[in-house]
């Protein structure tokens, strides 16, 4: 059985206690597969960029990014680019054998839209 992390990419997260919780699981053996989030990330590029993010809120009062294409490339860019990079590096130098995949790597993720693989 595969364990499955979330690690979230909020302000107030600190991947560092995830990361030594992952590399304990490692030692013992278990397989891991972490995902992450970058929200910040992506938000601080966005302003770095000068572009204004805009939300959009459902009618139950939950808020999220809306994402048009300008602001899918910074997300692209924050997310396979930064975060996935710093948290490999993170991993690896708590000795954890680690590699860093986006969802269009080998087609791992695939849905309405996609482009087929050549």
């Amino acid at each position: 059985m595969t364990v499955v992390v979330k690690i979230g990419g909020a302000k107030a997260v600190d991947p560092t206690g995830a990361v030594a919780d992952i590399a304990a699981l490692v030692d013992e053996g278990e397989a891991v597969t972490v995902v992450h989030g970058g929200s910040t990330a992506v938000d601080d590029l966005l302003d770095r960029l000068g572009i204004d993010p805009t939300y959009v809120e459902t009618p139950g009062g939950v808020v999220g990014r809306f994402t048009d294409e300008e602001t899918m490339e910074a997300f692209t860019m924050a997310m396979a680019g930064k975060v996935n990079t710093e948290l490999v590096a993170a991993f690896r130098e708590a000795g954890v054998d680690a590699l860093g995949l986006s969802g269009v790597d080998g087609g791992l993720l695939t849905g309405p839209g996609s482009r087929p693989s050549a």
